[in-house]
């Protein structure tokens, strides 16, 4: 039984999801992404895979085991400190929702706890029966802001348009781009939000050269974009790309239009996000498998109901 695993070092062969971050052996704080994208060999920085999740153990596929037991496999078999192993696993604390009139405090105390050790925020993710690992569609909610609307996991969103930059070092590329979501599950994209932080230079040259090969040759707003009222892009885009963007929190907006419809506030207004920041390019996916508008409302819904 996987719950009797003890510790060991015999792992033959694994197949794991998670992500290479580092620390800081100065302040034992983590380094923020664009920091870990620069010199890597930084004499400050430990490198180290965080494990979230094991798919594959010792030849047996293990993805189809609920959370708890794949939890165990990776507690049972990689140590928790970063000196004794440069693979470690995702660790938590389980809390209650349902009927948990506390869950709020709950919540904002971990929140708090990540925040000082300069996590990004917190991963929430369910226990129990139905909880095998689904490619592509893990059921995890992650919470990276706590003010008056919780913000949300990071988004995979579409540029549909781009803004010229002004003076001398930006004249040439694209400093801005509008992001948008696939529009009721159909070849119409509605715009969420203006995206102009997380580049450097050098990654905006990169994306200026490849969009260029996707510019809509026409000064009309193509009919199938939904974009906000006198803010005009320079250029559109023809949708060929999804980029993972973070923020900070969800925001009514009377510029973008996204799930107005389903919100109870003037019906001329609709959901945006604060702070979008560039992520990272999702060449794993294509644009048909971005965010919809449906899912921004979902999200939206369930962070107010619970929170």
């Amino acid at each position: 039984m996987l719950e009797e695993l003890k510790k060991n070092k015999n792992i033959e062969n694994f197949i794991l999801d998670g992500e290479i971050t580092c620390k800081s052996k100065r302040t034992n704080r983590f380094i923020n992404f664009q920091e870990l994208r620069k010199v890597a060999d930084d004499p400050d920085k430990e490198f180290f895979y965080i494990a979230f999740d094991i798919l594959y153990y010792n030849g047996n596929e293990v993805y189809n085991e609920n959370l708890e037991k794949r939890k165990l496999l990776l507690y049972n078999n990689f140590e928790q400190d970063t000196k004794l192993n440069k693979i470690i696993p995702e660790v938590g604390q389980i809390i209650k929702i349902p009927d948990n009139p506390n869950i709020k405090n709950e919540i904002i105390e971990i929140f708090d706890a990540a925040k000082l050790i300069n996590c990004e925020g917190v991963i929430i993710k369910e226990l129990g029966n139905k909880t095998e690992y689904s490619f592509g569609k893990r059921n995890w909610h992650k919470v990276k802001s706590v003010g008056d609307v919780y913000a949300s996991d990071t988004l995979d969103l579409i540029p549909i348009a781009g803004y010229m930059g002004k003076g001398m070092s930006n004249k040439d590329v694209f400093n801005s781009f509008l992001m948008a979501v696939n529009y009721k599950n159909s070849k119409k994209y509605i715009s969420l939000c203006k995206l102009g932080t997380g580049f450097t230079h050098e990654l905006l040259k990169e994306i200026t050269e490849r969009l260029s090969n996707s510019i809509i040759a026409s000064d009309m707003i193509p009919e199938n974009y939904i974009i906000p009222r006198g803010n005009r892009p320079n250029v559109f885009f023809k949708p060929t790309e999804v980029w993972e963007v973070g923020f900070d929190c969800f925001t009514i907006s009377p510029s973008y239009k996204t799930g107005g419809r389903f919100l109870n506030v003037n019906e001329n207004y609709g959901i945006s996000v604060r702070f979008p920041r560039f992520m990272r390019f999702r060449p794993d996916k294509t644009v048909d498998e971005a965010d919809t508008d449906h899912k921004i409302i979902e999200t939206y819904k369930k962070l107010n109901s619970m929170l």
